[in-house]
């Protein structure tokens, strides 16, 4: 593991906490948690941290391909339109990993980038050096399978929720997925960092107001609790059940797989 400075230009070693400071530390991606000691090693030798800020945006059209994962903090990636516009397409939460087709088709996209909502550490794997390790380690290669496939299966998803429902369910739809995988205490999902309210807007496709609105209902009645960087949906089993009277089950909502691939 490389420091690669940061957003800011201040230095970021891994030794500073801010980052994995050993190869073991690297299962807590899902990408990696089945590999072995020495595929681990040979991740994170390959690995370079870079730390970054909230007034920092990540600009991927000067870089080269490359496999972006969140260690810690909040991160949009968004497309930029001929117009300038930032068109958020997900959140990138820690443990996920965003620009796998980048690499895999070995040219990248440089219409995209990372905006960051929450002051945090990513981790950058060179497309030359993730497209070695995939040649190399067989576990790695179907990890990144199951995560394309799941990736696929949130696009289509999404897709159909923006098509057929009003704005309030298709910000509880939003909810829901990004609870899907974090594990409930009481029936209870904490999200830490909290999405932002402009980030929920541009990913249903409302206004700011618009979703501010909604949550304060939703805070109204029970259903979540909004705090300053973190959101708990104290029923999930009922925002679900909402969900999925006016949308039909969903697939991601019942076959979500035991550990997030990080493609959502």
């Amino acid at each position: 593991m490389r420091g690669e400075g940061s957003a800011n230009g201040s230095e970021n070693r891994a030794s500073s906490g801010e980052g994995p400071s050993s190869a073991g530390e690297m299962q807590r991606f899902p990408l990696f948690s089945t590999l072995d000691e020495r595929a681990l090693q040979a991740v994170f030798d390959k690995s370079h941290a870079l730390s970054v800020s909230p007034t920092s945006s990540l600009q991927l059209r000067s870089r080269v391909d490359s496999l972006w994962l969140a260690w810690s903090g909040g991160y949009r990636v968004f497309f930029r339109s001929p117009a300038g516009a930032n068109i958020s397409l997900r959140l990138l939460r820690p443990g996920e990993h965003f620009g796998e087709v980048d690499v895999i088709i070995g040219k990248a996209d440089t219409s995209y980038g990372i905006a960051c909502d929450a002051a945090g550490v990513l981790l950058n794997i060179p497309g030359d050096s993730f497209r070695e390790l995939l040649g190399s380690f067989a576990a790695l290669r179907d990890n990144l399978l199951r995560a394309l496939a799941w990736a696929n299966v949130h696009s289509v998803d999404r897709l159909y929720t923006y098509a057929t429902l009003d704005t309030r369910t298709r910000l509880l739809a939003e909810i829901v997925r990004l609870s899907v995988y974090s594990q409930p205490m009481k029936g209870a999902v904490h999200l830490t960092p909290a999405p932002t309210h402009d980030a929920l807007a541009n990913l249903i496709g409302a206004t700011r107001e618009v979703v501010t609105r909604h949550l304060r209902s939703l805070s109204r009645e029970g259903l979540i609790q909004s705090r300053r960087g973190e959101m708990t949906v104290l029923d999930i089993d009922r925002l679900r059940q909402l969900v999925e009277t006016k949308s039909g089950p969903l697939m991601s909502y019942r076959y979500a797989p035991s550990g997030d691939m990080g493609a959502i």
